[in-house]
């Protein structure tokens, strides 16, 4: 002010005005710190994660008129995406990330483990957020972000139990824990390629007691830390029902709304650091092994599930630091992954990816130190108070929030009630308190679903080598056999015997086809290993197969197998409803065309029932989009269509009847 009266003076006079600094001292603006927490970090995790979606839509997509129905739900997660960014803190920004994703990857997005785990995170987070969420009076608003961090620990924690104990079912099978075809060696061969370790050094860190093992610990580990983590959440929900039974009603609100504890167990922070390191390994293998975004999509949950009030802290330290310090951080996170991309474009043209997000360098890199920050916040815990009631001044604001204007009032007046940490939310029935455990239920289901004989892709049994299909007996130590077609098995060979067989019990074992679609239902991207993983695979005597049964194999990509389907020395063999939803969608394709070219194609196959390929070999003739008058009986199945509900719900990946290599 005295600058300001000391110029006016100045020019009243005529004299010149006091000259002014040339720079201006470097600041960002303030963010409420009850806003700096376990769920803007989430916020951020997440956007970067669904923005590998929009990569690989502005690359698949077309962008004319006529697909705009696909194009616009990509451009609005795309903004969704660029808003988390740049308000982590405001609850819309979430709600509007997970809207956004779950719209565009329902249109865009293929039936695969990775995308239906993220459509579960998606709706695990709109499912988490309580009434109140856009109510336009602050204090109602900040009780409802803190049921809301409440609510999507809880989803989240039981989403990640329910996959890691269905994950380390999936593995209790002889294929898994046999070094020579276990993924999980297999893997862990990639991981060390992809550090750069020679493959003779390679051979020497696995002998053969490694190797053995490695498969054991695996499963172990997985099995003990969806045990912990239920336990964590029953203990969590036993707190919640204690808290709210001692309360008063004055200021009671659900029993989840509020966190019971202020920091998190020592077994969830030591899981943190060990689950960080397993997702760190699986993302290191250079492509196509890799498996960087499945990595990627884990570690929001680890942010909100494991360690919330770790991450709560360390981001209110970090918000406290120096303007410099923030900067110096962004800008050596954001130079670090364009070092990586620039380095990949230069040394990683000779990589194949798929899905083909050409992104594995800096995803990796990106997977490295996102973990590392879980693991090193894990290890400090809690370092400061992280309850709401810390950082709220006397007249109801939280420092640094300054974002009302003088005079205003944003706050539901309350008599009695001037601070918005006593604002508590309406009790929520029952039925409401639930429903944030649905994203849970459904992973769940379909993880149940290969022993129960519905499906078996997308499972989330990926990379597990497990294998119910056929009809005979499983690899599972548990579920000896997935047996749904009883008619059959007992000898019923008529057309509706076959037509009514849904199941994994009855397949085709396909000798030779030229219909694309049926050929490339399994892809071995082992032929398009990088040479060291090669070498490193066969200098450890594992099994050079990496098995995926991709959601879409376009012209883009040619089969390393395509010449060779039927001398391979594993043929393809598919569940009978599988090999239909392809033979058919193929047919009714052809109806299609205006151009009158009706499909035409053949299929060789012979029929697995109980476990056991028959000898005769049949053919499977269309011709100009008739079938052939020799196909008769149950040979005829094949180009019956499925009915509509049943092409979604029953979904398979083929399999081997002799052993289970490594498949996704």
């Amino acid at each position: 002010h005295t600058r300001a009266r000391r110029d006016t003076v100045r020019r009243s006079l005529g004299a010149p005005s006091a000259p002014r600094p040339l720079t201006m001292p470097i600041s960002i603006p303030q963010v409420s710190l009850a806003r700096v927490d376990a769920l803007s970090v989430y916020t951020v995790v997440l956007a970067q994660c669904l923005a590998l979606q929009v990569v690989k839509d502005a690359q698949t997509l077309t962008w004319h008129i006529t697909g705009a129905w696909r194009t616009l739900p990509t451009v609005a997660l795309a903004l969704a995406v660029f808003r988390a960014h740049a308000r982590p803190g405001d609850t819309r920004s979430t709600l509007a990330l997970a809207a956004a994703g779950l719209l565009a990857l329902t249109v865009n997005g293929s039936q695969s483990n990775h995308v239906l785990l993220e459509l579960a995170l998606c709706a695990a987070t709109l499912l988490a957020a309580p009434g109140g969420s856009f109510s336009r009076f602050e204090a109602r608003r900040g009780a409802a972000r803190r049921a809301f961090s409440s609510n999507l620990t809880d989803s989240t924690r039981a989403l990640l139990a329910v996959l890691y104990l269905s994950t380390g079912f999936a593995k209790l099978n002889d294929d898994w824990h046999d070094p020579k075809r276990s993924c999980c060696v297999q893997m862990f061969v990639g991981a060390l390629a992809g550090c750069g370790v020679a493959p003779e050094t390679a051979a020497a860190l696995l002998p053969p007691f490694a190797r053995t093992l490695a498969p054991v610990g695996a499963t172990a580990f997985e099995l003990a830390f969806g045990v912990a983590l239920s336990l964590e959440l029953f203990a969590r929900r036993g707190r919640g029902r204690g808290r709210s039974v001692s309360s008063s009603n004055a200021v009671s609100s659900t029993e989840d709304a509020f966190d019971s504890a202020s920091s998190d167990s020592t077994t969830t922070r030591a899981f943190a650091i060990l689950g960080g390191a397993f997702h760190v390994l699986i993302a290191l293998p250079p492509p196509p092994m890799s498996v960087y975004p499945f990595s990627m999509l884990m570690a929001p949950p680890y942010v909100t599930g494991i360690v919330p009030h770790s991450v709560t802290s360390a981001a209110r330290a970090f918000a406290r630091c120096q303007d410099e310090v923030k900067i110096a951080t962004v800008i050596f996170v954001t130079t670090l992954l364009a070092h990586q991309h620039e380095r990949a474009r230069s040394k990683d043209e000779g990589l194949f990816e798929y899905p083909a997000y050409f992104a594995w360098r800096v995803g990796a890199t990106w997977t490295v130190a996102a973990f590392g920050a879980v693991a090193y916040v894990a290890g400090r815990g809690v370092v400061f108070d992280v309850s709401d009631e810390s950082l709220t001044r006397p007249d109801g604001r939280e420092p640094g929030d300054d974002s009302s204007p003088a005079g205003s009032d944003e706050r539901e007046p309350k008599a009695g009630d001037d601070t918005e940490a006593s604002v508590s939310l309406p009790s929520a029935p029952l039925s409401a308190t639930r429903k944030k455990y649905l994203p849970a239920f459904f992973v769940l289901v379909v993880s149940a679903a290969p022993y129960f004989g519905y499906r078996t892709y997308p499972a989330f049994a990926m990379f597990s080598n497990l294998r119910v299909e056929g009809g005979g007996l499983t690899n599972h130590w548990v579920v000896r056999s997935v047996r749904v077609s009883g008619s059959i098995l007992s000898g019923d060979d008529s057309y509706d015997a076959y037509a009514r067989a849904y199941g994994p019990d009855v397949a085709v074992r396909v000798e030779a086809t030229d219909l694309p679609s049926l050929r490339d239902a399994q892809i071995n991207l082992a032929p398009l290993f990088p040479e060291a993983v090669t070498r490193s695979l066969r200098l450890t005597d594992v099994t050079p197969e990496f098995l995926i049964a991709p959601p879409g194999w376009g012209p883009r990509y040619e089969n390393p197998e395509a010449a060779n389907v039927g001398s391979r020395a594993r043929p393809l063999t598919l569940p009978l409803a599988e090999a239909r939803r392809r033979v058919s969608a193929a047919m009714a394709e052809g109806e299609a065309r205006k151009n009158g070219d009706k499909a035409s194609f053949f299929v060789k196959f012979r029929w697995v029932v109980g476990g056991v390929a028959e000898a005769r070999a049949t053919e499977f003739r269309v011709k100009n989009g008739e079938v052939a008058r020799s196909v008769k009986g149950r040979d005829a199945v094949l180009g019956a269509p499925l009915p509509w509900w049943r092409a979604i719900v029953h979904r398979y990946r083929a399999f081997d009847l002799d052993a289970s290599p490594c498949r996704h």
